[in-house]
């Protein structure tokens, strides 16, 4: 124990001491630092504007944009995402992140040396030599590649990973998938060589150990489907760019360094220039070379002596890290260059000084080895060059510093690659400088009439044409990109052209005189995106739900519960995949749109959803038709707002802790009626896999009203009967329909006092006599209940007060559509009316599916309430009909679907009938999932549901 506190120390002083650039006001001159930063603060701005994952750098090149991130490591982009949205500069993410990856190595090297069983003392030479590589020194001080810095420090845990992966249990299983997937995320050129030495150390190690070779099979084809959503784009597309192409990789036989720039070129700052002659140092290191040389006389002692079979593990290792590291330094020189140009891909290492990497952990694994077989005083001589080595790099200071604030990286000009070796193929207009947030029209005649908002993944505009027209929009034209053109009304897509005149920028042609409405977005929608991201999707949930099943051992409510979201989740990510986004509510290319978060998070906030943020935000006075919204919901976003400061995060992370409250509540309702005689947890899942249950989930006070609604019952069940009443009030604060707790809470308690009997043993009695007997002797619980109606009361004196109505929420219900009138309609009459649509509407459309949606919660609703009426608890049966019968009378069954889920003494009456049938069970929750998943991504994609 005390060994290991004072390991921690050292390696983060030696982290600390190779960070020490980094302590310094703004960031050190290097070849990639700043391009790195532009790439954070892009990455950023592409999740703000819905992309995810981000692909398409959206104000680089200008503003014309830059694929990047389809092509480039995206670990580093990730990580900074956190400090990025908590407005913290760059410089400070890219040094903080640097340092933790240092020290991440370091504690890697040890762990890994400790699995080898090697001593004390040698663990902590290895770990120093590992601290004074050359090549990490030269990244942070000169070269500022984050991605090999983080590649660095996460490849001593995959030997870690093998050392260690025979003997793991399930939480370190999980772990080392984790890593395995951070390494595979960190730097192309780093995965593409470290994974083949892996294979091949894992192969020295574990050769025919069947046990093994499973899990670590299985560790890296899980890591790989995690990070699939990077790979296959990156590769399946790289014929889309120029990357082939540019001089590092035609080039690349012109910079293999010589064996003398190996051994002595001196550290400073530089570039690997064509030829010879070049400027930065490729210096292994003296102590390294020390160590390379007294290994290979101890091998050669070994051998000559025979000694081998007493040392047979420890020789073993000491000669795989000796052949490694001969190897690596033998493959940077020029005499390897036919072997190099055989494997095409391995072009792609531009340097191969960039095997330098790997070499540092080659080095480590050779000082450990040989500590225990040298002498005291060439082990004092070795730790005196290696003293001297870190204090002389520690004395070196990078050539320059630099700062800016986080807005100059967010407009950030350039390409952040050196070649531009991502720009598309097909582009090659050179007046990036001309860039303006608006269309251009190339050639016909007409007008821009207005653009509605301009994002670099995103815009809308209404083009006006007189006579056939070319548009082009100052963007690069890259796959993904998809413009909709919204004509006489009717949708399509466009085809893109190209010409000597547009030069690869995007753009379409408009042949018909008149109005169009245009929405450009860029979209995951290529084989190679789709694929990778269903892939990556399904293997984080498979990982997710094995954490939460497995690992952390919650209990099945939360476990399903946070299953159920991120379920819900993806859904929702994939949906732009499958519809296009097609907004049918206000404010949708304004408050949403504009509200600075990606597409997958805002679209939760559609339709009604707008209403509730109007009004967590500025209250009822302003603007129109809010006030048919409850305001307790609201009241409650705006409060958790003071904390989070963003009102659209307040209210999805308000019903994040509601919609888990209502699945514990709803638990203990069903365990109640049932006297807990469910054994099937599936069941108790049926309420939030049912169709409409995505309301749950969203911008919405569904899961806030359904929670307060069976709390109060709850609260009655127990005879809280003022517990009862005032939850009744909140509910009756959040929808109009809360109030008929009042009337469902009294038939509770005459249900529990059974009244008839204690009034007399005899059905004689007439109801009248029953009622005032129940009345006389209850009348405190009935005024408790009462208290029900003060949310509604509440809000009706405020309504009179301020707009001279108190029923102004009802009267405004014919302004929304849909065939809501002021008037009451009776249900028969809202039945006949929607046979007639059916009859008459045009089939096979969205539209009329939602009047068929509609029409069958309408009425089969009301044939489940009748039926609960003989299977389930009278006093919520008789709330559930209220509830379901006062939507009616305004006409329509227009949002009947999500009405329909405070009707839940029907969900009560299908658990009952579900519970004995297996077969029954799993057809009805299989369907009711996928029609979930349907009405999910209508909604999300702004398509009308309820």
């Amino acid at each position: 124990m005390i060994k290991k506190i004072f390991t921690f120390p050292l390696a983060l002083i030696l982290a600390l001491l190779i960070a020490k650039p980094y302590f310094h006001a703004g960031i050190p001159y290097t070849h990639d630092g700043e391009n790195h930063l532009a790439r954070f603060a892009n990455y950023k701005i592409a999740i703000r504007e819905g992309q995810i994952p981000p692909r398409f750098a959206p104000n680089l090149m200008n503003h014309y944009g830059y694929p990047v991130f389809n092509y480039n490591y995206p670990l580093a982009n990730i990580l900074s995402l956190p400090f990025s949205f908590l407005k913290i500069n760059y410089e400070v993410t890219f040094k903080l992140l640097s340092t933790i990856f240092i020290f991440a190595g370091l504690a890697g090297v040890y762990h890994w040396l400790n699995k080898l069983r090697t001593p004390y003392k040698a663990m902590l030479f290895g770990t120093a030599i590992y601290a004074a590589s050359p090549f990490i020194w030269s990244t942070v001080l000169y070269r500022g590649n984050i991605g090999e810095i983080m590649a660095w420090g996460i490849f001593p845990w995959l030997l870690y990973l093998i050392e260690s992966l025979r003997g793991s249990g399930k939480w370190a299983y999980t772990f080392k998938t984790v890593i395995m997937t951070l390494f595979l995320l960190s730097h192309n050129i780093a995965v593409m060589f470290g994974l083949p030495m892996i294979m091949i150390y894992a192969l020295v190690r574990y050769k025919k150990d069947s046990i093994f070779w499973m899990r670590f099979l299985s560790t890296i084809g899980f890591a790989i489907a995690l990070s699939l959503w990077f790979w296959l784009p990156a590769i399946a597309e790289k014929n889309l760019v120029t990357v082939g192409e540019v001089a590092l990789i035609n080039d690349f036989t012109k910079h293999f360094p010589s064996l003398k720039q190996l051994i002595s070129s001196p550290m400073n700052f530089g570039f690997s220039i064509p030829g010879k002659i070049d400027s930065i140092s490729f210096s292994l290191g003296i102590t390294q070379l020390f160590t390379l040389v007294l290994s290979g006389v101890i091998i050669a002692k070994i051998l000559i002596n025979k000694k081998i079979n007493s040392l047979e593990d420890s020789f073993k290792l000491l000669a795989l890290f000796f052949i490694g590291a001969v190897l690596l330094i033998f493959f940077q020189l020029k005499i390897t260059a036919p072997i190099w140009e055989l494997i095409p891909i391995a072009l792609f290492i531009q340097f191969s000084w960039r095997l330098s990497l790997f070499l540092s952990v080659a080095f480590a694994g050779l000082g450990a080895m040989i500590w225990p077989k040298i002498n005291n005083k060439i082990r004092w001589f070795l730790v005196g060059i290696l003293t001297l080595q870190l204090l002389s790099f520690s004395r070196m200071k990078p050539v320059d510093y630099f700062h800016r604030n986080n807005i100059d990286y967010d407009a950030f000009t350039q390409s952040t690659t050196v070649n531009n070796e991502n720009l598309p193929k097909n582009f090659s207009y050179l007046d990036i400088a001309d860039w303006q947030p608006t269309p251009k029209i190339i050639d016909g005649q007409g007008d821009i009439i207005k653009v509605e908002y301009w994002t670099g993944s995103r815009r809308q505009y209404e083009i006006s044409v007189k006579s056939a027209m070319t548009i082009a929009e100052p963007t690069m034209d890259f796959a993904g990109w998809e413009t909709i053109v919204l004509f006489d009304g009717k949708k399509s897509i466009v085809d893109y052209i190209d010409n000597e005149q547009i030069e690869g920028r995007i753009a379409y042609r408009l042949e018909e005189p008149g109005k169009y409405e245009i929405r450009t977005q860029f979209s995951q929608k290529t084989w190679p995106r789709m694929v990778g991201n269903g892939v990556s999707i399904v293997a984080l949930i498979i990982s997710l739900v094995l954490v939460f099943r497995k690992n952390l051992k919650l209990k099945r409510e939360l476990n399903f519960y946070l299953n159920w979201k991120i379920f819900l989740f993806f859904v929702g990510l994939a949906a732009p995949l499958l519809l296009i986004y097609d907004p049918s509510f206000p404010y949708a290319s304004t408050l949403l749109a504009n509200s600075g978060l990606p597409e997958s998070i805002y679209s939760w906030v559609n339709f009604d959803g707008v209403h509730y943020l109007t009004i967590a935000d500025k209250g009822y006075l302003g603007t129109g038709l809010i006030q048919a919204f409850f305001p307790l919901y609201p009241i409650l976003v705006n409060g958790l707002n003071q904390i989070i400061n963003n009102y659209f995060l307040a209210g999805l992370t308000l019903n994040f802790i509601v919609g888990f409250l209502l699945l514990r509540a709803w638990k203990k309702i069903v365990d109640l009626e049932t006297n807990a005689r469910i054994k099937n947890f599936s069941l108790y899942q049926l309420l939030f896999l049912f169709p409409t249950s995505l309301f749950f989930n969203s911008f919405y006070s569904e899961a806030l009203f359904l929670y307060l609604v069976l709390l109060s019952f709850l609260n009655a069940r127990k005879g809280h009967w003022l517990k009862a009443g005032l939850v009744a009030a909140l509910a009756s604060a959040t929808r109009l329909v809360g109030i008929f707790l009042v009337p469902a809470l009294l038939v509770e308690l005459w249900l529990q006092k059974s009244a008839l009997r204690e009034a007399n043993q005899t059905n004689q009695i007439k109801i009248t006599s029953q009622i005032k007997c129940f009345a006389q002797k209850y009348w405190k619980q009935i005024l408790a209940i009462t208290t029900g109606s003060l949310g509604l009361a509440s809000y009706m004196i405020y309504l009179q007060r301020v707009f001279g109505d108190p029923l102004y929420f009802f009267h405004l219900q014919s302004e929304f559509g849909g065939g809501r009138q002021e008037s009451i309609v009776l249900y028969p009459q809202v039945v006949w009316r929607y046979l007639k649509i059916l009859w008459t509407a045009r089939p096979f459309d969205l539209k009329y599916y939602s009047y068929a949606q509609e029409f069958i919660f309408g009425t089969l609703g009301l044939a489940g309430i009748i039926w609960s009426w003989f299977r389930v608890r009278k006093s919520y049966v008789v709330f559930s009909a209220l509830a379901f019968l006062l939507p009616t009378l305004t006409g329509t069954f227009s949002s009947m679907p999500r009405y329909f889920l405070a009707s839940f003494s029907v969900f009560i009456l299908i658990i009952k009938l579900l519970d004995k049938n297996k077969t029954t069970r799993l057809i009805w929750l299989s369907l009711s999932t996928l029609w979930l998943i349907f009405n999910t991504i209508l909604f999300i994609q702004g398509y009308w549901v309820a």
